[in-house]
């Protein structure tokens, strides 16, 4: 039959197990309060506990669909690989007292052992892989962003004439602004590597600054009273297609038919009818609309091709972590 005793973890030789990767002091496993089973069959058991801050490595690349792979790495201080052996029991952490995090899933863990030398100690690393849960970054950041974006591009569709005009347009450019900030507030303070989402709220910060500036200028150019230029009314006419709206026309429904005497038939003649409408004059108001038609098409393509980039890049990077 096996007998055991406790004693203080203070009367007792131990190894001394400390994490060498923590986050502000280094802490060692067990306190003196604690205690050792010792068995007449001289193996001895002790069940330490302790709460750890460490630190480790992140990659942002791909926020908010991340994996990050973390460690606590214990080393037993003061002794070579020679005087103490370290042999872990399991492959895997014990997860039984694991709660689960609302923001992170734990994916996998494992322990690996170290040796260490004549010079060097023993350490043993347990290590976790850990992924992100998006759910709450896509609701209330990334679809906001993506719908900010497409509305923007509805300013160059309100009138001129509107005084509202310009403050929609510096709205929606400080709303991206904001969330620009919400995003780099929820990420680790490095550049190396830059989250994507960051490279793609920048340029649809460029785009929304450059809507703003459009809309600013095409607006003194609607209220000008001058003359416009000849190269301005040529390249309105080009995009308005003024030599088919204006141009001269084939009449179909009016035909003459002359009667050849040899044959006894009717020979079928198109007559061109001098159907010119008379020309508009071009005003700057009507340039002004022109420039808001094609800068909604750029800006609108535009938009459309960073959504479709970013978004893609995204869902490959998602899938290939639920493969893996």
């Amino acid at each position: 039959m096996a007998y055991s005793t406790l004693f203080r973890l203070s009367d007792v030789w131990y190894p001394k197990l400390v994490l060498t990767n923590p986050y502000t002091k280094l802490p060692d496993l067990g306190d003196d309060w604690m205690t050792i089973r010792i068995y007449n069959s001289e193996h001895t058991t002790f069940v330490p506990g302790a709460v750890f801050d460490t630190s480790c490595n992140v990659d942002v690349t791909f926020y908010p669909f991340d994996t990050q792979t973390c460690k606590l790495s214990f080393n037993v201080w003061g002794y070579v690989g020679t005087e103490v052996y370290l042999h872990p029991n399991v492959d895997e952490a014990l997860l039984d007292y694991y709660s689960e995090n609302g923001e992170w899933q734990l994916d996998s863990t494992r322990v690996e052992r170290v040796g260490g030398g004549q010079v060097t100690s023993d350490s043993l690393k347990i290590i976790f892989k850990i992924k992100r849960k998006p759910m709450f970054i896509i609701v209330n950041v990334v679809l906001p962003i993506v719908f900010m974006a497409m509305i923007n591009i509805v300013v160059f569709v309100l009138p001129a004439e509107s005084v509202e005009r310009v403050s929609y347009s510096v709205t929606v450019l400080l709303a991206l602004a904001l969330f620009m900030t919400l995003v780099e507030d929820n990420l680790p303070k490095t550049s190396e590597p830059m989250p994507i989402l960051s490279y793609y709220l920048m340029i649809l910060l460029i785009l929304s600054t450059l809507m703003t500036v459009t809309t600013i200028l095409n607006l003194s150019i609607y209220f000008k009273k001058a003359q416009v230029p000849g190269c301005l009314k040529s390249i309105f006419r080009f995009v308005y297609c003024f030599r088919c709206r204006f141009g001269r026309k084939t009449d179909k429904n009016n035909k003459v038919y002359p009667i050849d005497n040899t044959n006894k038939r009717k020979i079928p003649v198109v007559t061109t009818i001098n159907l010119d409408i008379e020309e508009p004059d071009i005003t700057w108001q009507d340039i002004s609309t022109c420039i808001d038609w094609i800068a909604m098409a750029f800006f609108f393509f535009g938009t459309i091709v960073t959504n479709a980039i970013f978004l893609s890049t995204m869902a490959k990077n998602k899938d290939s972590t639920l493969n893996s």
